[in-house]
């Protein structure tokens, strides 16, 4: 029983450790990092954190998200693309003024000045098709990067949708996690003045130590859970710098 309760206080440790590197990782920081429990974010802060609504997420996430910017920027260089290749069925237009003098006698009842302006149209009568291929490639290109750009829309509210949802359920289970915390540490507080009366045995007081401990296991992965989850969340509406 000893080694039992013992195996579980490891089993507890071992998973406070992966909860803090998945924190780390998170946050960009080597796992070498010192990170002790004071300075992870309290839970009580991250329940009172409120993400923006679903419709308010999905306008800061179309102003700010590069992803998105990329993909606008991409149809509109596209859409030019395909209006200059329409524009090159255009004729090539020129104005002409042209100025004539004659120096020697005119010829009978002609000015010896004469001055002739217009305009000058030309079409390519064959280009072997190549402006009619041009043309369907810039409209291929611009459909491809509408249909991107819809793409990275659906993905980003897929993405919005479901990290609000698991925020809120992560909230929940941090304050399950307190919870049993709490109710964790009144039982190993009874089990030890038990002890201390000879009212249990070491193991027993093993196994309070080691309900203690998985408990404070569960409440630092909930804690980093709905962390990390908070940080998608900034990261996915376009913040910078998330708080």
């Amino acid at each position: 029983a000893q080694l039992d309760a013992k195996a579980g206080l490891a089993k507890a440790e071992a998973s406070q450790k992966k909860a803090r590197d998945r924190l780390l990782n998170g946050l960009g920081l080597p796992h070498a990092t010192a990170l002790g429990l004071e300075a992870m974010p309290a839970p009580a802060t991250i329940r009172a954190y409120v993400p923006p609504a679903y419709d308010v997420a999905i306008e800061k996430a179309q102003a700010a998200r590069l992803d998105l910017k990329q993909a606008a920027l991409g149809v509109e260089q596209a859409e030019y693309g395909s209006s200059l290749a329409h524009f090159r069925f255009a004729p090539d237009v020129n104005l002409f003024l042209k100025w004539e003098r004659i120096y020697s006698a005119p010829p009978f009842g002609n000015p010896d000045f004469t001055r002739t302006y217009g305009v000058a149209a030309s079409w390519d009568l064959w280009d072997n098709g190549a402006k009619v291929f041009a043309s369907h490639q810039a409209a291929a290109e611009a459909q491809k990067a509408e249909s991107g750009l819809a793409e990275a829309k659906d993905k980003m509210r897929l993405e919005l949708e479901g990290l609000l949802v698991d925020f809120e359920a992560a909230k929940e289970s941090l304050l399950a996690a307190e919870a049993s915390v709490a109710a964790a540490e009144e039982a190993y507080r009874l089990d030890k003045a038990r002890y201390g009366n000879g009212l249990v045995t070491t193991t027993d007081l093993l196994l309070s130590e080691g309900s203690q401990t998985k408990a404070r296991g569960a409440l630092v992965t909930a804690t980093i859970e709905a962390e990390l989850l908070r940080l998608g969340l900034e990261q996915a509406v376009g913040e910078a710098r998330p708080r």
